[in-house]
């Protein structure tokens, strides 16, 4: 019986050993998810929430062809609206009400003198219960420095992707258009997806927001 015991003693520090290993060498466990936060643009009535760790640097500028341009490593996220775009509509738009916003994002790009590399990807996707459209647009350049757009990488010939989300929140039409040197990964895409699923419309500033 006494060694039946010992057996069994021996048996558990075996089982533990491991467990109790990690937790004296600090094995380095699952970072935590870090603190999202949020940035208020006057110009499109918007609070946008995001995570700071992907997106460092946020430009408001309410003149320009995306008043919130949020900053990052990998891509760049602007953000611009069409006030009003809907007021007629009775009922959710169809696919025929994004794609004909699609045709015009496509039809302004060709015609800046930007090269389309590749055929045009359109994708559904669903943000706040409701349903959007991601245009996928792979572009290059034009040699005429003076020629391109001044949202997307300033180099003559670069090539990039674009990928325009359309949504709609009555009575308005969103575009927000992330621009990447390379094809976003699932994981990055679904984060858009995220952040627009997390979008305030007509919200009013808080007070530290206040001019």
């Amino acid at each position: 019986m006494r060694f039946r015991t010992k057996a069994l003693v021996l048996l558990t520090l075996l089982t533990l050993a491991p467990l109790m290993a990690s937790c004296l060498l600090g094995r380095p466990q699952p970072a935590p998810t870090p603190e999202w936060t949020t940035a208020f643009s006057p110009a499109l009535g918007i609070r946008v929430t995001y995570d700071p760790e992907v997106f460092t640097s946020i430009v408001s500028e309410g003149s320009s062809e995306f008043p919130l341009y949020l900053r990052s490593v990998s891509y760049d996220l602007g953000i611009k609206r069409i006030g009003n775009a809907g007021i007629l509509l009775t009922k959710e738009p169809q696919a025929d009400f994004f794609q004909f916003f699609a045709q015009q994002v496509r039809f302004q790009l060709i015609e800046s003198g930007l090269t389309p590399l590749g055929p045009e990807v359109d994708e559904e996707f669903s943000a706040q219960g409701k349903p959007g459209l991601c245009q996928i647009l792979h572009f290059r350049n034009p040699e005429d420095e003076s020629l391109i757009p001044s949202y997307v990488p300033q180099e003559p010939n670069a090539e990039y992707y674009l990928y325009y989300h359309h949504f709609y929140s009555k009575p308005d039409y969103f575009f927000f258009a992330a621009i990447s040197r390379q094809a976003l990964t699932p994981e990055q895409r679904a984060w858009l997806v995220a952040l627009i699923d997390a979008v305030e419309f007509d919200a009013q500033p808080l007070v530290e927001e206040e001019d």
